[in-house]
């Protein structure tokens, strides 16, 4: 996991993060809860909703995961994404922005 490699590097600090793995992006992010509550990083995802189907999650649990933890996610434009985005913002970027509150 995340929180092991972080962990056998000796808990460096990190500031960002890219995470873009074909929709297991909700894996990682379990994996590494204890490096993302120390280190705070801004963190770049891919989000592509059809790639999620073949998931036992959607985007409404990276919305929980990000809100239970302090973050807000948006567009790399800085447009804030809410639960009910449109379908047409989510065909328009896949890449996307997560930032502590």
């Amino acid at each position: 996991t995340l929180d092991t490699w972080w962990k056998q590097q000796k808990e460096p600090l990190v500031s960002v993060v890219k995470i873009d793995t074909e929709g297991a992006e909700l894996f990682v992010l379990r994996g590494g809860s204890e490096f993302i509550v120390r280190n705070r990083p801004a963190i770049v995802l891919e989000i592509v909703p059809k790639v999620l189907k073949i998931y036992p999650y959607g985007v409404n649990d990276l919305f929980d995961w990000f809100a239970g933890h302090g973050y807000h996610l948006s567009t790399l434009d800085g447009i804030p994404l809410r639960r009910d985005a449109p379908d047409t913002l989510w065909d328009s970027d896949s890449m996307f922005l997560a930032q502590p509150n």
